[in-house]
């Protein structure tokens, strides 16, 4: 297996993080545009995932001690949210989508942990 077929399937704790903060802050500002509403229904399917490894990718933090793979080959990742909250509370709503996506690996990260991961971002 080459070093890109390996990258392939891993899951970057800090990435996934990063990705999930993107789409829920995008979210926000699109409720704020003409095509927003007061609710906002956000959908993202992480897909391929069955198989892959999940690591912590930021080199200043503990690589893990354990192996976490996924067993699931899509998670979709949902729910609807009042404007307001997603305007004032993005960084909190994408911890809690990335808590489920990472439940799905059997890691059970805390709050502190994941918000560690933001502030290196």
């Amino acid at each position: 297996m080459s070093g890109a077929d390996l990258l392939d399937q891993l899951v970057g704790v800090g990435e996934a993080v990063y990705k999930l903060t993107e789409i829920v802050e995008f979210a926000a500002r699109l409720s704020l545009s003409p095509v927003g509403d007061e609710r906002m229904y956000l959908a993202v399917t992480a897909a391929g995932l069955n198989g892959r490894l999940l690591v912590v990718d930021d080199p200043m933090k503990m690589p893990f001690a354990h192996q976490y793979m996924c067993e699931i080959d899509e998670l979709p990742l949902e729910g609807t949210f009042d404007r307001d909250h997603l305007i004032a509370e993005p960084l909190e709503i994408a911890l809690e989508l990335a808590t489920q996506l990472f439940a799905r690996f059997h890691w059970d990260a805390g709050y502190e942990v994941l918000s560690g991961f933001l502030r290196t971002l």
